[in-house]
């Protein structure tokens, strides 16, 4: 059993889901490397840029946002977020994480 992995985001490689997606993530501890049940990632939004709507079926979707403001949508309702909130999901929930070309969120 592995005690600790020490992983840098500057350095964990990005990519996208599809090609036309505007966000990306860097995987900083995944199922094959580190022998876990969830993944890790930090999740890199453009301005302008969403998730697609999306919902999972068993898995939890934490938040925390390091930088900007934007729009988070869960079944339809939303919420303004910015610097330093964090965001749980629930699993069978549709989901998605839009930032305006104008952040200027309120709430």
């Amino acid at each position: 059993m592995k005690k600790f992995r020490l992983t840098n985001a500057a350095e964990a490689q990005v990519f996208r889901i599809s090609p036309k997606d505007t966000n990306y993530f860097a995987i900083l501890f995944d199922q094959q490397q580190d022998e876990i049940a969830h993944i890790f990632v930090v999740e890199i939004f453009t301005v302008g840029g969403a998730t697609p709507p999306n919902e999972h079926a068993s898995a939890h979707e934490f938040f925390y946002v390091l930088h900007g403001e934007g729009i988070a949508r869960c079944d339809g309702k939303e919420v303004a977020i910015r610097q330093g909130d964090s965001l749980l999901l629930h699993p069978g929930n549709e989901h998605l994480i839009r930032i305006p070309a104008v952040a200027n969120c309120t709430r």
